[in-house]
């Protein structure tokens, strides 16, 4: 015969919460909790206590531009390993990561839009994205909407949300 079971648990008076992750759209200050339907209409602010969301770059574009004006460039533009960057596991790999992750190519997504009616050049970061710290091919994107305000005599509207920039991809001249 074997002996009863017996059940003990132990509480801690001090001892911390357990670290539980709380999901995205959970506001860190009241708690309050919302479908991203409802931030967007609040422009990513709890409507409850102030607080301010991190947006990111299709919402920030979609809260900027008039509705369906948003024409995007340069989506195909990428970042390069030409270090062969390797840490605790290759760049590449990061970078794929980042996309699958974002659903992005990059920190950065750049186009054509109308503000309130007037024509601009928008160039949005996405901190999501690798901590939307500007490797070559942001800075490529960020060129790109300089050049195409000043060749349609539109103002870039530019947005940062960036973490600095990547070490991976080394400098390159173009020459």
């Amino acid at each position: 015969m074997s002996s009863p079971r017996i059940d003990v648990s132990i509480e801690h008076r001090d001892a911390p919460e357990p670290d539980r992750k709380k999901h995205p759209n959970t506001c860190p200050r009241c708690d309050s909790h919302y479908r991203d339907d409802e931030l967007e209409r609040t422009l990513w602010v709890c409507p409850q206590c102030g607080h301010h969301f991190a947006m990111n770059a299709r919402s920030r574009i979609a809260s900027l531009a008039d509705e369906g004006s948003f024409v995007e460039e340069a989506a195909g533009v990428r970042s390069e390993d030409p270090l062969h960057f390797f840490d605790l596991r290759p760049y590449t790999d990061r970078l794929a990561e980042a996309e699958l992750k974002t659903g992005l190519g990059e920190a950065m997504v750049i186009g054509q839009a109308r503000i309130e009616g007037s024509g601009c050049e928008l160039a949005v970061m996405d901190f999501s994205f690798m901590g939307g710290s500007m490797g070559s091919a942001v800075g490529e994107k960020f060129s790109r909407a300089c050049d195409n305000a000043a060749e349609h005599d539109v103002p870039l509207v530019s947005v940062s949300a960036s973490g600095g920039a990547r070490r991976r991809t080394g400098a390159r001249s173009s020459r």
